[in-house]
């Protein structure tokens, strides 16, 4: 499936990059995926057979009234195709695209207690002169690491967190 999902990211990147509004729908769907991912219901909803081609299209026509036309054509297609669920996957293709000609690298950023603006400031500073790209932090706050930073971009995982250094001391005590 995502090959599908690359196809209909790309096909949208493409259209939005073609108007010079990838700015403007990145931003529009990343609303969209965050309604998406909260309601899957919704998505459910869209890829019923149960429901006529013209009401789920009605739906949408509701629900989107406020966006780029082409948008709520893309999830009209996805609806009438009945794979509204390729939606999220479609929109992070999307963005992995925009990223990509844009220079960005999206770090997800894992701590104990959440940072300072001075902490994320100088974190953002030397990852994006390390990467030599703009950098796009992804904070999220877990207890269990107990200090320390996790750093995950890409396919990579940077584990500086004071469990894993506690994990790999009790490993190595027993041998």
């Amino acid at each position: 499936m995502s090959e599908f999902s690359y196809v209909y990211g790309k096909a949208l990147y493409d259209l939005a990059k073609e108007e010079g509004k990838t700015d403007l729908y990145l931003e529009e769907l990343n609303g969209i995926r965050l309604l998406f991912k909260e309601n899957p219901d919704y998505i459910k909803l869209l890829d019923t057979p149960a429901l006529p081609l013209y009401k789920r299209q009605s739906l949408i026509d509701e629900a989107f009234s406020g966006v780029e036309t082409n948008i709520k054509s893309f999830i009209k297609i996805l609806a009438s195709e009945k794979c509204a669920y390729l939606g999220v996957k479609a929109i992070d293709e999307f963005e992995k695209l925009f990223d990509e000609e844009n220079g960005i690298e999206r770090v997800k950023v894992i701590t104990a207690v959440p940072l300072n603006e001075a902490q994320k400031s100088k974190l953002t500073l030397k990852l994006a002169s390390l990467l030599d790209k703009k950098i796009i932090l992804e904070e999220k706050t877990d207890t269990k690491i107990l200090g320390g930073v996790v750093l995950e971009l890409k396919n990579s995982r940077y584990d500086g967190s004071i469990k894993n250094r506690l994990d790999a001391l009790c490993a190595m005590i027993k041998g």
